[in-house]
Order: structure tokens, then sequence, then C-alpha cells
């Protein structure tokens, strides 16, 4: 636990990059202390991946990353596997909700294991590789981003982002203040 709270003030207000890895971190920790983790908890995690953290990334992050250091050829594959992955990502989370619908058995508890694997070395890889980027944009490019990410969350909703990360609506709302 000592490691959320460092992570969290080591962060500062207006943080979007903050929020994102804290996110990473918040799902991994939620998901290592379930000894079993419910189909709900699988499926508010996969909704809220595809349908608001990825966007943010998506459409408010890589895209500022890479028009900010347009000649840095490594940091565009790097953005490439991490879009690559989200279809992935998006793709598997799919047919483990449909799978989980009709099924309970090992074979699920396997692909779920296996889904959370790749997605801790898919944030692994976003947290190593592309954000350390994000210290080369400027502060009017990082406030624009954040309002992005504040609409796409706000679209999505603070209980559901709650439900999935277990983060409270006033720490996400620090970070994007």
């Amino acid at each position: 636990m000592f490691m959320v709270y460092a992570m969290i003030f080591s962060c500062k207000m207006g943080d979007l990059i903050g929020l994102l890895m804290l996110d990473h971190f918040a799902i991994k920790q939620g998901i290592g202390n379930e000894k079993a983790i419910s189909p709900v908890r699988v499926e508010s995690i996969i909704h809220f991946k595809a349908q608001c953290h990825m966007e943010i990334e998506e459409n408010a992050v890589f895209p500022v990353i890479e028009s900010t250091l347009p000649e840095d050829r490594s940091l565009h594959e790097m953005i490439k596997k991490a879009l690559s992955d989200h279809i992935m990502i998006r793709r598997m989370g799919k047919s483990l909700i449909d799978l989980m619908s009709t099924e309970e058995s090992s074979v699920v508890l396997q692909k779920v294991d296996s889904f959370f694997k790749m997605l801790n070395e898919h944030d692994l890889h976003e947290d190593l590789k592309v954000f350390p980027a994000w210290f080369h944009v400027d502060s009017k490019k990082k406030m624009e981003s954040t309002k992005e990410a504040k609409s796409v969350i706000e679209q999505y909703g603070y209980r559901y982002y709650e439900k999935a990360t277990d983060l409270p609506e006033y720490m996400v709302k620090y970070f994007l203040s």
C-alpha cells in the first residue's frame, strides 16, 4: 500500500500521465489481491480499458507525443505497438466477456489469467517506453490533452471509472485539475 501512496504523492495536479500510470497500477494491484476475480469485475475492467483508458491514450496522449517528437522513429514504433496492442486487448476482452457469459470453467479462468498477463505487459510497455516522452510535451498541449481526457472520463462516468480501478472520483479529478 505504501507504493500506492508514494505514486499518488509523487504526481501533481494536472498530471494526465500520472493518472494513466496509476490506472495501470491500481488494476494490477486490484487483480493481484483477489483470489478469484469475479466475472463482473473482469467485465468492468475490460469496458474501462476499451471505452475510457485507451480512448484517452489514443486521442489525447499518443498524437500529442508524436507531434512533439516527429523525428523519433523508435518512439513512433513504440506507439504503433501500443496501438496494435489496443486492438488485440479490445478483441480479447470482447471474446472473454462472451466466453464468461456462456461458460464457467477452468478454461475461462486460464483465459482471464492470460488476458491480465498480456494487459500487464502492455501497460508496462507504455509506462516505460511511451509515457516518458510526455516530459517533452509543452504545458499548453498537456492542458489541452487533459481537457480531452476529462471529457472522455465524464462521458464514461466517474462511477464506472471507480468500479474498474477503485480510484475515487476526487482522486481522478485531482489529477485532471
